[in-house]
């Protein structure tokens, strides 16, 4: 009997392991390589230059390890919406040699990414 109930205690502990492996594959997160995207933190505005100093997570698209650097800004309007410290989402991309940055969000959420 004992036999019997520790194989039936098994087997509910790996169902229930599965159902929440279900659950989360049901819901994936978005990863920063499926939407081109890079969490950075914003450490210099150069608004007279269109130029912004990052410091970044991995840009993968680019082959590009974590690092702080400075980037164009493919919008003028970019720098707008930003200060010193802003966490934001971004995408850079090699344009004429220079490295630019064509998209960014600020994060506005507490459970912004985390740069190391």
């Amino acid at each position: 009997m004992k036999i019997s109930a520790l194989t039936t205690a098994i087997f509910l502990a790996t169902m229930a392991s599965f159902a929440v492996s279900a659950q989360t594959a049901s819901a994936p997160a978005i990863s920063s390589k499926e939407t081109g995207m890079t969490a950075g933190e914003v450490r210099k505005l150069d608004s007279a230059q269109q130029k912004i100093t990052l410091k970044h997570e991995a840009l993968e698209n680019l082959g590009m390890p974590p690092m702080t650097m400075v980037f164009r800004l493919e919008k003028a309007s970019f720098i707008d919406d930003v200060k010193v410290g802003d966490r934001v989402m971004f995408r850079a991309e090699q344009i004429n040699g220079n490295y630019v940055v064509t998209a960014m969000n600020k994060v506005h959420s507490i459970g912004s990414p985390a740069l190391q």
